[in-house]
C-alpha cells in the first residue's frame, strides 16, 4: 500500500487538491437546480453508489475488500467525509442559499488547522496562520458581496452547513493517518463503503416519507456530474492530494470552492462585484501563503513518531 509521500514535489498534491475544489466550486449551483426533482439524501446516496461503480474496480485490484469498510479507520473516514459532509451540506442547502453554504465552507480551514494542531501535531508556523486567515478572509468578502442570508428558516441551514465543516475537517485530518497505509484509489473507496451504510438508509427513509424521485433529463445529469465528476474524480484528486501536503494546508485550498462557485454562476448570467473580484484575488494569495513549504517533513502517520503507523484502530 502506498501512503504520504515526500519526494520534493509537493506541488503535485496542490494540483491535485486544487483540481477536487474548483470541481467542488461547481456543485452548489448544481445540487441547489436538483433540490426540486430529488430529495437531498437520494443525491447524496445516488451520487457516490455512481462513484462506487467507477472506483470499486480500481480499488479492487489495489487489494480492497468491501469488508476492510468494517475497520475503524474506514468507518470514522466514511461517516465524516461522506455521509455526514454531504447529507448535512445536502440538508442546508434546502434552507440556506448557495452563498451562504460557501461562505460557511470557508471556515474549513480554520477548523481543520486545529484539528490538525491537536490531533498530528501539525504546527501553524506564521506564513501559514496568515495564509490560512487571507484566504478565509477573501471567503468572506467573495461570498458576503453578494450573499442572500434572509429567509425565515436559513438559521437551520447554516446550523447543518457548520455540521459540514466540523465533518470535512476531520476526515481530511483522518485522511493524513488512513493514507500512510492506504492508496488514495482504496482510502477513497473504503470511506464511500462505509459512508454509504449510513446515506443509503437515510435515502431509503427520506423516499418512503417525501415520494421517489422525479427524475428529469437535468436532473439525471446532474446526479451523472455529481457522482462521476464530482465524486469520484475529485475524492481521488483529494485524497492523493492530502497524501502529499499537510491537513492544515490542505483545508487552506477550499477557500477557492466559493470563488469557484461564483465564476459559474457569473458563466449563468450573475453579475461578479469588484469587492467579489478582490476577495477571490485576496483567496488565491492566501492559499499560496498557506501551502508554502514548512521546512519539515509531512507527519502522516500521527503527531509523535513513537506512534508507528496506524493500527487496526485506525484514527481516533
Amino acid at each position: 500500500m502506498t501512503g504520504p509521500r515526500a519526494d520534493g514535489r509537493p506541488w503535485l498534491g496542490l494540483l491535485a487538491l486544487l483540481g477536487a475544489a474548483t470541481i467542488w466550486g461547481s456543485t452548489f449551483v448544481v445540487t441547489r437546480g436538483m433540490l426540486d426533482a430529488i430529495g437531498p439524501l437520494t443525491i447524496a446516496a445516488g451520487r457516490f453508489v455512481l462513484a462506487l461503480a467507477v472506483l470499486l474496480p480500481l480499488a479492487w485490484r489495489e487489494g480492497y475488500r468491501p469488508r476492510d469498510s468494517l475497520a475503524p479507520a474506514f468507518l470514522g473516514y466514511g461517516v465524516t467525509g461522506v455521509a455526514l459532509f454531504f447529507g448535512l451540506q445536502n440538508l442546508g442547502l434546502v434552507f440556506t442559499t448557495a452563498g451562504s453554504a460557501a461562505l460557511l465552507v470557508a471556515l474549513v480551514p480554520a477548523v481543520t488547522a486545529a484539528l490538525a494542531r491537536v490531533v498530528l501535531g501539525e504546527p501553524l508556523p506564521g506564513l501559514r496562520l496568515a495564509g490560512i486567515a487571507a484566504a478565509v478572509l477573501g471567503a468572506a468578502l467573495v461570498v458576503a458581496a453578494g450573499a442572500d442570508l434572509g429567509g425565515p428558516r436559513a438559521w437551520i441551514g447554516n446550523l447543518l452547513i457548520l455540521g459540514a465543516v466540523v465533518s470535512w475537517a476531520a476526515y481530511t485530518v483522518q485522511g493524513r493517518r488512513v493514507l500512510a497505509r492506504r492508496s488514495a484509489v482504496v482510502a477513497a473507496t473504503g470511506g464511500i463503503v462505509a459512508g454509504l451504510g449510513v446515506l443509503l438508509p437515510a435515502a431509503a427513509l427520506e423516499v418512503a416519507l417525501v415520494g421517489p424521485p422525479a427524475l428529469t433529463p437535468g436532473s439525471a445529469a446532474g446526479l451523472l456530474y455529481l457522482g462521476l465528476v464530482a465524486s469520484a474524480a475529485a475524492l481521488l484528486l483529494w485524497n492523493a492530494g492530502i497524501g502529499r501536503v499537510e491537513a492544515s494546508a490542505a483545508g487552506a485550498t477550499l477557500n477557492l470552492v466559493p470563488v469557484v462557485g461564483l465564476l459559474f454562476a457569473a458563466l449563468a448570467g450573475e453579475p461578479l462585484s469588484a469587492l467579489q473580484i478582490a476577495g477571490g484575488a485576496l483567496v488565491v494569495v492566501g492559499v499560496a501563503l498557506a501551502n508554502r513549504p514548512t521546512g519539515r517533513r509531512p507527519a502522516a502517520a500521527g503527531a509523535k513518531a513513537s506512534e508507528g503507523p496506524p493500527t487496526a484502530s485506525g484514527p481516533r
